[in-house]
C-alpha cells in the first residue's frame, strides 16, 4: 500500500450530456433514473466518482443575467472526459436576432474566440462543435438522434389531446424556419465522423431505446479504457486493494472538501507523526455520529500523510469496502499479506490460520516493517460495522495491541458505539478525536464544491436558504440534501424542490424524502410499491438479506432490484453477500415511512417468515438434518420480532434447529435468548422438549424399518441415535439455567445407555464407561443444584469408586471433577472445611494431571479459591482466582463464556475484603462479571441473577441503596422464575432486598422480605443460612418499636440457629416480659434463660437477668449453681452480693461471699465485704479475722486500714484500735494523701477523747 503512493487528485469520470432540453426529457429522466446509478456503481468499483454533467439546471438566474449561458456550458465541456449528444426533432434555442442569445455569444467570445464564426447555430450545436466536430477524435464522443416517427406521433397525439405546450417539443418549425435544415445538416456533420466517435445512430425509435444505447456506450468506454486495469489478471490481494482503493477514493470528501480537515489533520500530525519519539506508541480514535465524516477524513489523511512523509509505512481497511471487510479474521489476514507486500517477501500466510495465529503473525510483521521502515501507521476505519462473532465474544480481542515501537494505530467507530470506545479508550489508551459538525462557511464551501463537480450552482437566494438549515450541519444530511438536488432535472421546479427537502428536520426525514422520490422514479408501471418491498425486507432482516433472497421476497424482477440497488448503493452495506443499511436513520426512515402501524411492520417480516418457514419446511424431521445457517440467522430473530410466540415456538422444537443450535459454540447462548422471549418456565420447555424426542424415537424407529431389514439390532440402533438429542436437552437446560428440570431428560438419557451397553461393554470400553460416568455426574450435579443433596452424593460416590477403580484408563482428569462435585456438595450444606479438603485434592490431582485439561484445572482453581473466600482467607483465596482467570483468559481466546463471569464474580467478592483493591477496580469486575453472563444468557438466568445480587451487595458497602435495591430485587424475580420460591438463592435474595429496604429506612418493606425468608428457612430446617447481621437489625427496630410480637417471632427462629449468641437468649426473655401473659409461652423452655446460660455459662447479660429474678428472694443457692457453672470473676460475684444486699437479702448474700474468698482467697474486695458482712451482724472477731487477711494480700490499703481500726474499736479494743489509726495516718502521711491523713486524725483524737 504505502510503497504505491496514491495520487491526491480524486479521480472522476466526468460525461457531458447535450441535448436540446424540450422533447428530450424522457430520454434525461431514464438516464436519470435507471443508468446513471449504473454507471455510478461501475466507476465507484474502481474508485472513481461518477459524474453526469446534466445543464437542465444549474445556470442560475444571475448567470442568465449576466449572459454566461454558452460559457458555462463551454466550460463544463472542457472539464468533461466523455461528450454525450442527442437529438429529436427540435434543434434549440438559437438565432442571430435574437438579443439575450447574442449577449452570451459576446459573453463567451474572448474565452472561445471561433464563436464568432457560428453566432446563428443553437447552444447544443455549438456544444457538439466544443464537444467534438472543431477537433474529432480528441475526446471520446458519442452522438444519438431519435428517428422522425417518435417526434411525429408525439406530436400528433399532444395535439389530439388539445395540449399544445407539450406538442410545441416534438414540432421543428418552433425553433424557426431553417431549424429542420440546420439539423439535418449538423446530422451529416456527425455522420461524416462516424469512424472517429465511440458510437452514432442516426435514427433511434423510443426514449427509452436512446437511453439505453448512451448507457452502452459509455459502459464500454469505461471498462476498456478509463476504468481498465492494464489487461493483466489481478492477484487477490490486488483484487481486494483495489476495492479499498476504490473505497476510500470514493469518500474523499464531499465536492473534494475533507470536513473540518486542518484542525483534525493536524491533530492526527501531531499525534503519530514519525517526527515525534519513536519509541512512544500513540493510538487514535476517530470518532462522530453516523455520516459524520470519519470515512473523508481517514481517507484525504492518508493520501495526505504518504505525501509528506514518503519514508513512512501505512496501511490500511475500511470495513464495508468490500464483501469479506466485516469479518475479523479476513482482516487480520488482509494486514498481514500488506505487511508481507511492504517487506517484498514471499506470503507465508494460510487460508486456515485462525485470529490467534494471524494475530501473532501480524505482530511480527509489523516489527520487521518498523525496523525497515522506522515507522508505520495502521488504519482500520468503521470498527461498529465488523460483525460480532457471538453472545461471548471478547470486545476487540483480535486486534493487536502490543505494538512495536514507532507503530500506530488510528481507527474510527460512531459515538454510539460505547463498547469499542470503552476498550479503546478506557483499557487501551486510546486518545480520542471527535468530529465536531459542520459550521457555516464549510457548508458553503463543500456545497459549492459538490455542485461544481457537477457543474451546478445554487443561485444567490437558495444557498442562503440550504446553509441556513440548522440540520446541514449534519454531513450525512448535507450529502443526502446536494445528491438529490443533482439528481433533480427541473429548472423552473427547483426552489420547490428544495423547499420540499428542508422541510426534513432531521436525517431520518431526509431519507424518506429520498425514499419518496425513489417511489417516483421506479414504481412507475408497478401495480406494487417495489421500493417499499426492497426497503423493506432489508429492514426487517436480522443479519442482512440477499440479493436472491429479495427477489424471491419482494417479487421483483431483476431489473426491478437493480434499479433500486444502483440508486442506493451508497447507503447500503454488503457483509458476504448479505445487505443492509449502512445507516442507523435509513433504517428508521423505512420504518417511519413505511411500518408505521404495527400491522405493516408485521405484514412486512410475515413475507420473511413464509419465505424461510417454507425453506425450513423442505427439511427432515430427523435431529441430525442440515439446517441451512440462513435459517437459523434470520428466522428465530423474526419470529421474535413479530411476536409469534407460539410459531418461534414451534420453530425451536424442531429436532434439526434445536440440535443444529444446541451444538453450536455460540448459538446455544442464542437459543437460551429464544426460549426466554417466550416466557415459558423451565417445566414447560422440558417437557415440550421430551415430547419431541419421543416423536424423533417414532421417527427414527419408522426410518430404520424403510432402510433395514427389521433385525432384532434395529432398536439398540434407535436407541443409541437418540442418546446424543436427549443429552442436548439436559445441557440446554442447564446452560439456561433450569437445572432443576434436568432429572427427567438425564434419567432417560442413563436408561437409553444402559440398554445399548450392558455391563461388560462398560467395563470393556473406556469411551463407553466414560460416557456413563458423565451421564451420571450430569444427573448428580442437577440434583446438587435442586438442593437434593443426598440423591447428589450418592451418584457422585457411585462414580467415585468407577474413576478410582479405572484411573488408568479413564485418567485423574475425570477423577479430579468427580471429587470437586462432591466438595460442591458440602459447599453448599455449609461444610466449608471438608469441601476445602475435597477442593484443594481434585487441584492436586488435576496438578498432577499435568493439567492438561486447562478448563478443569481453572474450574479447581475457582473453586478453591471461591471457598477460601468464605472462609476468611482472602488474599490465598483471591491468588487461586487469579489463577482461575489467567487459565480461562487463555483458554477462551476469543471468547468470554459465562464460566469467566462466575471467577470474576469470586474475585471481586475476595477483593472486597483486601485493603489494597480501590473500589473502582472492585466495581469494573463485578459489572465484567454481569455484563459477561449478561452478554450469554440475557436477563432471565440465575447466573445473570447471581452477578446482580453481589453486586447489590457491593452497591450496600458504598451507599449506594437505590441501585443496590434495583439489583437485588431484579434478582429476585430471576431466581423465583427459575428455581422456584423456595431455592437457597431465592431465599438469600429475599434477605438481600430486606436489606437494601432496610438501608433505605424503608422498614416496612424490609419486614415483608425478612419474613418472608425466615418462614422458608424454618420450614426447610436451614436457619443457619440466614443472615444473622439482618437478623439482629430487625430483631432490634421490632424491639426499640414495640413490635414484640415479630420481636419474639424472629427470635425463635434465630434461637434455632448456629449464630444465636447469650443476647438472643437475653432479648427474648426481656420480649416475654413486654408481651401479655397469654402470649408469654416459652417453646418447651428451649430458650428460657436457663436454656440460654446451660448454652452459653459464661454469659453475664444472661446470669443479670438470673441475678435480677433470685435477689429479691434471696435465692442464693440457685445463684450459686450458675455462677459455679461458668467462668465469672469476682466482680460478679460482688455485684450479685450487692443486689443481694439492695434487695435486703443480706444474710443469704453470705453463701456468694463466702463461695468468692473461697474461690479468689486474695481478692481484697471480696474480702472487705466479707468482713462487713461479720461486722453487720456484729460478730467483729469474725470480722477482724477476715479483714486480717485482706491486709496481708494488701498491706498498704488505706481503706482497709480505716476499717481494720474501726473494726477493733467497735469490739472494745481500743489500743488495737489505736495502733492501726495510727499506722494508718503515718502511711497516709507518707503517700501525702490529705483526706486520708485528715480521717485517720479524726479517728485517733476521737479515741483520745473517749480516754
Amino acid at each position: 500500500m504505502s510503497t504505491e503512493n496514491k495520487t491526491s487528485a480524486r479521480k472522476i469520470a466526468r460525461v457531458f450530456f447535450s441535448s436540446p432540453f424540450g422533447g428530450l426529457e424522457e430520454e434525461r429522466e431514464e438516464l436519470t433514473k435507471k443508468y446513471w446509478p449504473k454507471l455510478s456503481h461501475q466507476c465507484s468499483s474502481a474508485g472513481y466518482e461518477f459524474v453526469p454533467v446534466d445543464m437542465r439546471w444549474g445556470i442560475t438566474s444571475e448567470h442568465s443575467a449576466q449572459a454566461a449561458t454558452i460559457a458555462i456550458c463551454l466550460r463544463e465541456l472542457d472539464r468533461s472526459d466523455i461528450v454525450v449528444g442527442f437529438f429529436g426533432q427540435r434543434y434549440g434555442w438559437h438565432g442571430l436576432h435574437d438579443e439575450m442569445l447574442q449577449k452570451t455569444f459576446d459573453f463567451a467570445l474572448p474565452s472561445y474566440p471561433w464563436l464568432a464564426s457560428f453566432r446563428d447555430r443553437s447552444v447544443t450545436e455549438l456544444e457538439f462543435l466544443h464537444g467534438h466536430l472543431n477537433n474529432p477524435g480528441a475526446r471520446p464522443a458519442c452522438f444519438f438522434f431519435r428517428d422522425k416517427a417518435y417526434d411525429e406521433s408525439q406530436r400528433m397525439k399532444f395535439e389530439k389531446e388539445g395540449d399544445g405546450r407539450s406538442a410545441r417539443k416534438f414540432t421543428p418549425t418552433c425553433d424557426g424556419p431553417n431549424a429542420a435544415e440546420m439539423l439535418t445538416a449538423l446530422k451529416e456533420k456527425v455522420s461524416e465522423t462516424k469512424d472517429q466517435v465511440l458510437a452514432l445512430h442516426t435514427s433511434y425509435h423510443t426514449p427509452a431505446e436512446g437511453a439505453r444505447l448512451m448507457y452502452e456506450a459509455v459502459h464500454h468506454y469505461l471498462k476498456d479504457n478509463l476504468l481498465a486495469h492494464g489487461g493483466r489478471a489481478m492477484t487477490p490481494r490486488e483484487e481486494e486493494l483495489s476495492r479499498h482503493d476504490a473505497y476510500y477514493l470514493g469518500h474523499l470528501g464531499m465536492g473534494g472538501k475533507c470536513h473540518g480537515a486542518d484542525k483534525n489533520y493536524q491533530e492526527l500530525y501531531d499525534y503519530v507523526s514519525p517526527e515525534h519519539n519513536r519509541s512512544m506508541q500513540r493510538h487514535t480514535l476517530v470518532t462522530g455520529l453516523p455520516g459524520s465524516g470519519k470515512t473523508c477524513l481517514l481517507s484525504n489523511f492518508l493520501i495526505s500523510f504518504q505525501q509528506k512523509f514518503p519514508a513512512s509505512a501505512i496501511i490500511y481497511h475500511f470495513v464495508g469496502a468490500s464483501s469479506k471487510s466485516t469479518d475479523n479474521r479476513n482482516i487480520l489476514h488482509r494486514l498481514c499479506m500488506e505487511l508481507e507486500y511492504l517487506l517484498e517477501a514471499d506470503s507465508t500466510l494460510r487460508p486456515d490460520m485462525g485470529v490467534q495465529e494471524l494475530k501473532n503473525e501480524m505482530h511480527s510483521l509489523m516489527g520487521k516493517v518498523v525496523a525497515k521502515r522506522n515507522h508505520l501507521i495502521i488504519i482500520i476505519d468503521a470498527l461498529n460495522k465488523i460483525k460480532r462473532e457471538g453472545k461471548t465474544a471478547k470486545v476487540l480481542y483480535w486486534l493487536p495491541t502490543s505494538l512495536p515501537d514507532g507503530a500506530h494505530y488510528i481507527v474510527s467507530t460512531v459515538s454510539s458505539d460505547t463498547e469499542n470506545i470503552t476498550e479503546l479508550v478506557e483499557q487501551k489508551k486510546f486518545k480520542m478525536l471527535t468530529i465536531a459538525p459542520l459550521d457555516a462557511v464549510l457548508r458553503k464551501e463543500i456545497s459549492r464544491a459538490m455542485l461544481m463537480v457537477r457543474g451546478k450552482e445554487l443561485s444567490s437566494t437558495q444557498e442562503p436558504k440550504v446553509i441556513g438549515k440548522e440540520q446541514t450541519s449534519n454531513p450525512l444530511y448535507l450529502m443526502i440534501l446536494l445528491q438529490e438536488l443533482c439528481n433533480f432535472g427541473s429548472f423552473f421546479e427547483l426552489d420547490d424542490y428544495i423547499n420540499s427537502l428542508l422541510e426534513a428536520n432531521d436525517t431520518n426525514g431526509l431519507f424518506q424524502k429520498l425514499l419518496h422520490r425513489l417511489e417516483k422514479d421506479y414504481n412507475s408501471g408497478s401495480s406494487k410499491n417495489i421500493v417499499e418491498e426492497i426497503m423493506c425486507c432489508i429492514w426487517a432482516s436480522h443479519d442482512g438479506i440477499s440479493e436472491n433472497e429479495i427477489k424471491v421476497i419482494a417479487k421483483v424482477s431483476d431489473q426491478e432490484w437493480s434499479q433500486i440497488f444502483f440508486a442506493a448503493e451508497s447507503f447500503l452495506i454488503e457483509s458476504s453477500g448479505l445487505y443492509r443499511f449502512a445507516y442507523p436513520e435509513l433504517s428508521s426512515a423505512v420504518e417511519s415511512r413505511y411500518c408505521q402501524n404495527t400491522n405493516d411492520g408485521h405484514k412486512h417480516k410475515e413475507k420473511l417468515i413464509n419465505h424461510f418457514c417454507a425453506v425450513l419446511n423442505r427439511l427432515s424431521h430427523r435431529f441430525d438434518s442440515k439446517v441451512p445457517v440462513r435459517i437459523l440467522q434470520e428466522l428465530p430473530s423474526l419470529l421474535m420480532s413479530a411476536g409469534t410466540t407460539e410459531d418461534l415456538q414451534n420453530f425451536l422444537l424442531h429436532p434439526a434447529v434445536f440440535y443444529t443450535l444446541q451444538s453450536g459454540e455460540s448459538s446455544a447462548y442464542d437459543l437460551i435468548s429464544y426460549w426466554n422471549s417466550t416466557g415459558l418456565s423451565g417445566d414447560k420447555v422440558m417437557s415440550s422438549y421430551m415430547k419431541m424426542v419421543d416423536d424423533q424415537s417414532v421417527l427414527l424407529y419408522l426410518d430404520n424399518l424403510e432402510i433395514g431389514s427389521g433385525e432384532s439390532d434395529s432398536p439398540a440402533k434407535q436407541v443409541k441415535m437418540l442418546i446424543p438429542l436427549v443429552n442436548a436437552v439436559a445441557d440446554f437446560l442447564q446452560l439456561a439455567g433450569h437445572m432443576t428440570c434436568q432429572e427427567t431428560p438425564l434419567l432417560r438419557v442413563l436408561r437409553l445407555h444402559e440398554t445399548v451397553y450392558g455391563e461388560d461393554t462398560k467395563h470393556r470400553d473406556s469411551d463407553v464407561l466414560d460416557q456413563y460416568c458423565i451421564i451420571n455426574n450430569k444427573l448428580a450435579c442437577a440434583y446438587a443444584s435442586a438442593e437434593k443433596f443426598q440423591l447428589a452424593e450418592k451418584y457422585h460416590l457411585r462414580i467415585l469408586a468407577l474413576r478410582e477403580k479405572y484411573i488408568d484408563k479413564l485418567g485423574k482428569a475425570s477423577l479430579a471433577a468427580t471429587i470437586n462435585n462432591l466438595a460442591f456438595i458440602d459447599y453448599r450444606q455449609g461444610n466449608l472445611q471438608k469441601a476445602h479438603e475435597l477442593f484443594s485434592r481434585a487441584l492436586q490431582l488435576q496438578t498432577e494431571n499435568g493439567g492438561r485439561n486447562e478448563r478443569c484445572l481453572a474450574e479447581s482453581h475457582n473453586n478453591l479459591g471461591q471457598i477460601e473466600a468464605q472462609m476468611g482467607q482472602y488474599e490465598q483465596g483471591s491468588k487461586h482466582l487469579e489463577k482461575a482467570l489467567e487459565i480461562y483468559e487463555e483458554l477462551y481466546y476469543g471468547s468470554l463464556p459465562p464460566n469467566v463471569g462466575g471467577t470474576l464474580l469470586n474475585l471481586a467478592m475476595s477483593y472486597v475484603r483486601l485493603p489494597d483493591k480501590s473500589v473502582d477496580e472492585i466495581c469494573k469486575i463485578f459489572q465484567r462479571s454481569v455484563d459477561i453472563r449478561r452478554n450469554a444468557f440475557g436477563e432471565e438466568h440465575p447466573d445473570v441473577a447471581e452477578s446482580l445480587m453481589s453486586y447489590g451487595a457491593q452497591m450496600m458497602r458504598m451507599d449506594l441503596n437505590d441501585k443496590a435495591l434495583e439489583m437485588t430485587l431484579q434478582a429476585l424475580q430471576v431466581f423465583k422464575r427459575c428455581h422456584g420460591d423456595e431455592h437457597q438463592d431465592t431465599v438469600k435474595a429475599l434477605e438481600n432486598v430486606a436489606i437494601s429496604y432496610m438501608n433505605l429506612q424503608d422498614m416496612a418493606n424490609a419486614h415483608t422480605y425478612y419474613q418472608n425468608a425466615g418462614e422458608i428457612l424454618e420450614k426447610q430446617g436451614r436457619l443457619n443460612m440466614s443472615a444473622p447481621g439482618l437478623n439482629n437489625a430487625m430483631i432490634q427496630h421490632y424491639y426499640n418499636t414495640g413490635d414484640y410480637a415479630n420481636a419474639k417471632r424472629s427470635l425463635l427462629r434465630v434461637l434455632q440457629t448456629d449464630f444465636a449468641t447469650d443476647q438472643h437468649f437475653s432479648v427474648f426473655a426481656l420480649t416475654l416480659q413486654q408481651l401479655p401473659p397469654e402470649e408469654q409461652t416459652n417453646v418447651m423452655g428451649k430458650y428460657s434463660v436457663d436454656a440460654g446460660l446451660r448454652k452459653f455459662p459464661n454469659s453475664q447479660q444472661l446470669l443479670g437477668i438470673k441475678i435480677r429474678e433470685l435477689s429479691p428472694t434471696g435465692d442464693a443457692d440457685t445463684l450459686l449453681s450458675y455462677l459455679t457453672a461458668g467462668e465469672f470473676d469476682a466482680s460478679v460475684y460482688s455485684y450479685c452480693y450487692s443486689e443481694f444486699v439492695k434487695n435486703e437479702q443480706r444474710e443469704n448474700g453470705i453463701k456468694i461471699l463466702e463461695s468468692a474468698a473461697e474461690k479468689f482467697p486474695d481478692d481484697v474486695i471480696i474480702l472487705e465485704n466479707l468482713a462487713k458482712w461479720h461486722a453487720f451482724y456484729n460478730d467483729y472477731a469474725s470480722a477482724i479475722a477476715v479483714l486480717d487477711s485482706a491486709r496481708s494480700v494488701d498491706p498498704e490499703d488505706l481503706n482497709l486500714l480505716l476499717l481494720h481500726g474501726r473494726l477493733h474499736a467497735l469490739s472494745g479494743n481500743m489500743n488495737s484500735a489505736k495502733a492501726v489509726f495510727k499506722s494508718g495516718l503515718d502511711s497516709a502521711r507518707e503517700k501525702d494523701a490529705t483526706d486520708m491523713i485528715e480521717t485517720f486524725s479524726t479517728m485517733l483524737n476521737g479515741l483520745e477523747g473517749l480516754e
